[in-house]
């Protein structure tokens, strides 16, 4: 139980996460792994060694302890990340090895400049941020396994087409190896591909949007190749009759349940999850915007499955978006340039709509800047993006 001093106590001192959230986050992540190996099976290595991983952390911590005192206000955080712990895997006992070894590295990077009494105020603070993770993970776990063609843990997937969908993209059809039918997911969700490299002592899990809408029968993940052994695993070595692990649908960027029109903005590979969103929402008869960039038209991905689904509607209108290269004439609704703050305020007109938002994190910041500008309500806002310390914005 939080005392009022202990609230205090954390309030006053979760800067240090910011100040020093650098030395703090790398110590605790060699320290983590040096005592736990094993827990290399849960971390993303290239987000680790990029720093993104700990700066991810860091920046959970911060907000855990500026908020101990109206946690509620964390919900679409809370829930965010523990639909990824459930995803990779994430069990109670984690937590307590999370815990000891982030406060002990506290106590290691501030030395007498951190008291007991604070240090002893942080572990209570920990003991119900993490209490919350823990339930929140206990009810996902549990709605996996009791949905019909749910499962827990991986299940088995065999590859029954590739699809090059330009140079650097490919699509991956998939169903599983048992036959049995897939469980509904919704719009937006991703699953998680595990894969055990042979020269490796731990395995890579990556999480990869479901680019097509939910039809019981089977699952498309639509991939970019990226400098990386788990993406150079996946373009050059997989191939039609390939078996991969999955673990079960997951996610929480998904649409919501309201009647206001929807506007999706992406860039790149980001538009992967808004193909079933998308078609989920123009399926219930509601206006829609679209707002995509890319490289060029060689770069285009899934343009012609999403020019299908927006010519359903005749309360659609798109807006594409070329980047480095110029726009051929006969090109309808296409631009040449980036989507800059002036054209996203032409574009974004109606204060009451949904914005959805999915592409890198320069990406995120500046659309969620302009979004500022125009004055859509922040909970009327929904980003998803590449990397972990996209949630926080």
């Amino acid at each position: 139980m939080l005392q009022e001093q202990d609230i205090k106590n954390v309030k006053e001192t979760a800067f240090v996460f910011k100040e020093y959230g650098r030395e703090i986050g790398e110590r605790f992540y060699e320290t983590l792994f040096d005592q736990h190996p094993e827990l290399h099976n849960l971390f993303n290595e290239a987000n680790q060694k990029r720093g993104i991983q700990q700066r991810a952390l860091m920046d959970s911590v911060y907000k855990a302890g500026i908020h101990i005192d109206e946690l509620e206000s964390l919900g679409p955080m809370i829930t965010h990340v523990a639909e990824k712990h459930r995803a990779l895997g994430v069990q109670p006992e984690h937590y307590e090895v999370v815990g000891t070894i982030l406060l002990q590295t506290v106590r290691d990077v501030l030395g007498t400049n951190v008291t007991d009494d604070v240090l002893e105020s942080w572990g209570k603070a920990y003991a119900v941020i993490s209490g919350q993770f823990i339930e929140v993970e206990r009810e996902l776990y549990e709605q996996v396994a009791n949905v019909r063609g749910g499962w827990t843990g991986n299940r088995a997937f065999y590859v029954t087409n590739r699809v090059q969908e330009t140079a650097e993209v490919i699509s991956l059809y998939m169903k599983p190896v048992d036959h049995e039918p897939l469980p509904p997911f919704l719009p937006g969700q991703y699953v998680t591909l595990e894969l055990d490299l042979s020269e490796q002592s731990y395995v890579h899990k990556r999480h990869y949007s479901l680019s097509k809408i939910s039809d019981g029968n089977e699952f498309r993940l639509t991939i970019q190749h990226e400098p990386g052994v788990v993406s150079s695993q996946i373009h050059n070595n997989i191939v039609i009759g390939s078996e991969l692990k999955l673990a079960a649908p997951a996610g929480a960027f998904t649409l919501t349940n309201s009647q206001r029109p929807a506007v999706f903005i992406s860039e790149g590979i980001g538009v992967t999850p808004f193909v079933s969103m998308l078609q989920s929402h123009i399926d219930k008869d509601q206006a829609v915007t679209w707002i995509h960039a890319t490289k060029s038209h060689d770069t285009h991905i899934l343009k012609d499955e999403v020019d299908a689904i927006l010519s359903k509607s005749d309360q659609a209108t798109r807006h594409i978006f070329y980047t480095e290269t110029s726009v051929q004439d006969a090109e309808p609704f296409v631009n040449e340039g980036m989507i800059d703050a002036s054209r996203l305020t032409s574009m974004v007109q109606n204060l009451n709509s949904d914005v959805y938002v999915c592409g890198s994190t320069p990406f995120l910041r500046a659309i969620s800047k302009t979004l500022d500008d125009i004055g859509i309500p922040k909970d009327q806002r929904y980003y998803e993006g590449f990397r972990p310390q996209a949630m926080s914005l």
